[in-house]
């Protein structure tokens, strides 16, 4: 488990997701340790085993993704982050929990469950907001 604190485990976090949005499969690649896991159904049924099985995904993600993945909240959680993003492209909101390792990479990820939103109304609140 790492011993980051959690202001370390968010700049950590927020390091990966930028990396994410760039498409940077190398950097990615670094942020997640060999072993790393892929667990979906808030952790009781696991879809991938070991980074070389995970990163293919990400490349499938960013070919049918148009916007990025935006972070809406964080919370620091024992070894990791509990995180919730926006999906714009498929209206919905994503809980993720993002634990780390003694090395201080991903070591396992789960998918804690999906929340929609109403695109348009959401989208025109912060169209509205940037304005003022």
């Amino acid at each position: 488990m790492s011993k980051m604190t959690g202001d370390e485990l968010i700049a950590a976090y927020k390091r990966y997701l930028a990396d994410f949005n760039r498409h940077d499969i190398t950097a990615i690649e670094r942020h997640l340790a060999p072993g790393c896991q892929f667990w979906t159904d808030k952790g009781t049924r696991q879809l991938s085993e070991g980074r070389d099985t995970m990163l293919p995904n990400y490349i499938n993600h960013w070919q049918i993704l148009r916007t990025e993945i935006e972070l809406r909240e964080i919370k620091p959680i024992k070894g990791g982050v509990w995180t919730r993003l926006r999906n714009w492209d498929e209206g919905r909101d994503l809980d993720f929990e993002y634990w780390y390792d003694e090395n201080d990479q991903q070591c396992r990820h789960v998918f804690m469950g999906a929340h929609p939103f109403e695109k348009d109304k959401e989208k025109q609140a912060v169209d509205e907001e940037r304005k003022a």
